[in-house]
């Protein structure tokens, strides 16, 4: 893995979209534990849904923002006697040296073209909404797939902010919203997944939402630890929260409120 730092210098070279430099940076130390809960919590959704349209033992496969790898990795087990791609604009965290069949890029998606009709398997996961092309990058990642290959496009929807039991739930939650607007995601992207692929010529298409808890133990209760913690110092810095905001919330969480302020939109078909 590329963890040192004159390693960790090269990869920040030339990164200067809000991706690579926001509250989601790998500078930031607490982002890999952050990767490594969001794998523990969401891969057996996303295998499951690869699993329901099936992969073939020498498939060809894109990872788009590979991030820590774990999907990569998996799909380089599936096909032994294929190949995987795992790209991301930032690779730092990815083993070049896992399988023998693992390819590790370092893609811009915003730029980068692969050949027309090259993969069976392409795979994305809670990338497209923070990049503000992601209508571009998706028609050009279909174009990327063979006829009768798939993919699989997994990305968040927050829930109405009106609703929240909880006051301070309903603060922080409004300000990372906020947060990630100012960064150029699109918050609602998730929910429009199902319309593009179909637009798209995606058919045979399969969905599962899943609800993104707080409150609950668990990977997903890891995530939000995690996740909120190092987002905190960016929202106060910014404004959007203030010092005792941030204390109300972690008092509330030490307690037993649940909520469920995000939905995970998996969405996978097959190509015309």
């Amino acid at each position: 893995m590329n963890h040192d730092s004159t390693e960790a210098s090269t990869a920040r070279q030339g990164l200067t979209d809000a991706y690579s430099t926001g509250i989601l940076n790998k500078d930031m130390p607490s982002e890999l534990p952050r990767l490594q809960a969001l794998e523990r919590w969401s891969d057996p959704m996303s295998r499951a849904l690869v699993w329901k349209f099936g992969i073939a033992p020498n498939a060809r496969c894109l990872e788009m923002g590979a991030g820590a790898g774990s999907m990569a990795y998996w799909f380089a087990e599936q096909c032994p006697a294929g190949r995987v791609v795992a790209a991301d604009i930032d690779p730092r965290y990815l083993d070049t040296g896992r399988a023998p069949n693992l390819e590790v890029a370092r893609v811009d998606l915003t730029k980068h073209d692969f050949p027309a009709a090259s993969f069976d398997w392409i795979h994305t996961r809670l990338v497209l909404s923070h990049i503000p092309q992601r209508d571009d990058i998706l028609r050009r990642a279909i174009s990327w797939l063979k006829p009768g290959g798939a993919i699989l496009v997994e990305d968040y929807y927050i829930l109405s902010l009106d609703h929240f039991p909880y006051e301070e739930i309903k603060t922080v939650f409004s300000a990372l919203a906020r947060t990630f607007v100012t960064q150029e995601s699109d918050i609602h992207w998730g929910r429009r997944i199902p319309n593009k692929l179909a637009e798209l010529g995606i058919h045979d298409i399969k969905l599962t939402m899943t609800p993104i808890t707080i409150g609950l133990p668990g990977p997903c209760e890891d995530l939000w630890r995690i996740a909120l913690e190092q987002f905190f110092p960016y929202m106060v810095e910014k404004q959007l929260l203030t010092v005792e905001q941030v204390a109300a919330y972690r008092a509330l969480s030490a307690s037993e409120a649940l909520d469920v302020p995000w939905v995970l939109f998996s969405v996978a078909g097959r190509k015309r």
